[in-house]
């Protein structure tokens, strides 16, 4: 193994709110309202130059991935490669810590990550437009990944508003160990659909923030719990077992659930009280990726 040159992040992805507006009849994709900001915690990719494309996956949730032409960072390679004329190659090595099919983007993350670290081993940049292109044919939520700043999405999540300037915020990611599918949320929920929310253009504290994100929802959640109940009591106790919570609720299509706090060390501390309760699960405590102020 060669020894890694660099490495990139990938950090978890946070519905703050998710609405449904509808659902295009053409292909059935729905359209969008959320916002999404990144976490300061996430997998990490290593690369090494290599004459083949290789990748390796280690870490806490490694197990249950597979190396094949299905996999997101393998697929964003070879779209990468062949539309800056180049074969693919190098070694990348995966540190999976993030749950799979969890609602906080790892998958495209992942492929986004990719994108910019392969860029940088290859020497070769395209224009962004030409990226923002491949990270929409990854997948829906890649173009925000490969954004990787808070911001609104519309759209199928391929339109992107200004976020509003957030504050310091404490946030705890849990997960309660149990996979869920998007797909199977999206066929399931009921056609419900909420109206887009107009946010401020800054907070100035976190309990503002939460103020307004009460008057939202996610419009997955009663799908998933419906699949999945244990996210409810995943939700019910973020909010109830630990202390100074502002907020609870699922992100994306879940199983990961979050709470916001007033700071980074309000959110560690109620990370270890809910530990105490449940051992079990995947509880971090983190903050916003730090250049997303």
């Amino acid at each position: 193994m060669m020894k890694p040159l660099f490495s990139q992040i990938a950090p978890a992805k946070i519905n703050l709110h998710l609405h449904i507006l509808s659902k295009r009849h053409s292909d059935g994709y729905h359209i969008l309202d959320s916002l999404f900001v990144f976490a300061d915690i996430g997998d990490e990719l290593f690369f090494a130059p290599a004459k083949d494309l290789t990748l390796n996956i280690t870490g806490d949730f490694a197990a249950n991935l597979l190396v094949d032409e299905n996999n997101s960072i393998i697929k964003a390679a070879h779209m990468l490669a062949k539309e800056l004329n180049l074969p693919p190659s190098g070694e990348i090595t995966l540190v999976k810590n993030l749950p799979i099919a969890a609602g906080i983007g790892g998958g495209t993350a992942d492929a986004a990550a990719a994108l910019i670290g392969l860029q940088k081993l290859w020497g070769k940049t395209l224009p962004e437009d030409k990226l923002y292109e491949i990270a929409a044919k990854l997948g829906s939520d890649v173009s925000p990944s490969l954004y990787g700043r808070p911001v609104l999405i519309g759209g199928t999540g391929d339109i992107f508003h200004p976020a509003p300037k957030l504050p310091n915020l404490g946030i705890i990611l849990v997960n309660p160990m149990v996979p869920v599918s998007s797909g199977e949320i999206f066929r399931s929920r009921k056609a419900v659909f909420s109206d887009a929310f107009t946010f401020l253009p800054e907070y100035k504290d976190a309990a503002s923030l939460a103020a307004d994100l009460q008057k939202c929802r996610n419009d997955l959640t009663e799908a998933a719990i419906t699949l999945q109940p244990i996210i409810a009591e995943a939700i019910e106790a973020i909010s109830t077992k630990t202390s100074n919570c502002l907020l609870s609720r699922m992100s994306g299509s879940g199983s990961t659930c979050f709470g916001l706090y007033d700071s980074p060390e309000i959110a560690g501390k109620a990370a270890a009280e809910l530990k105490k309760s449940y051992p079990d699960w995947w509880i971090k405590a983190t903050g916003l990726k730090s250049d997303n102020q």
